[in-house]
């Protein structure tokens, strides 16, 4: 159990390591993207997602660049007509 516990809190330093690489302008805000990523944004994000994915063994969706403009701008868009993410 302690293994189990140790592990958890390595994983848990190293995806909070991973989301401090991504710039402020990608954040989320209020839980909406502000605009869609370019390119180079969007394969860092990408990235981030598959290595967090690994790390914590869950089957992650959006995990190439292209998905990850795809997802925001279907955020975008959501957002336009004020419906909730998910």
């Amino acid at each position: 159990m302690r293994s189990a516990v140790a592990s958890a809190k390595r994983a848990a330093m190293e995806r909070m390591r991973l989301e401090a690489r991504l710039p402020r302008h990608l954040l989320y805000v209020k839980g909406w993207p502000t605009a869609v990523p370019g390119i180079e944004d969007a394969e860092l994000i990408a990235a981030i997602r598959r290595r967090i994915s690994t790390l914590l063994a869950i089957d992650a969706a959006y995990l190439t660049g292209p998905a990850v403009r795809d997802r925001y701008r279907d955020l975008m868009a959501a957002q336009s007509h004020d419906q909730p993410p998910h």
